[in-house]
């Protein structure tokens, strides 16, 4: 028990001292991507949150309930509307 408790105590001292870390600031560059892209991202988990009517292929959910979903992916309604179409043509495509 003490050696797992041990073990779990030196992979928190690792994952807290800067020293240790392998990925240097550079590296971690190279995972950034562009305003427009996490934008369009986070629209799509908005809009995967919402119930999507195959029947008439479009989101069933009122304005109210897309701002406050919005909200919390940290995106405003209108950026979340410019995304619609884009996501609904994939949920549309991928349909089983």
């Amino acid at each position: 028990m003490q050696a797992v408790l041990r073990a779990n105590l030196d992979i928190c001292e690792v994952n807290l001292n800067p020293q240790r870390d392998e990925l240097t600031v550079k590296m971690h560059s190279e995972f950034s991507v562009s305003k427009e892209t996490e934008v369009k991202l986070r629209a799509g988990c908005v809009w995967s949150e919402i119930y999507f009517d195959y029947k008439n292929d479009d989101f069933i959910l009122t304005e109210e309930q897309i701002r406050k979903i919005a909200k919390t992916y940290c995106i405003t309604y209108y950026e979340c509307m410019q995304h619609k179409e884009y996501w609904k043509q994939i949920i549309i495509k991928n349909r089983k």
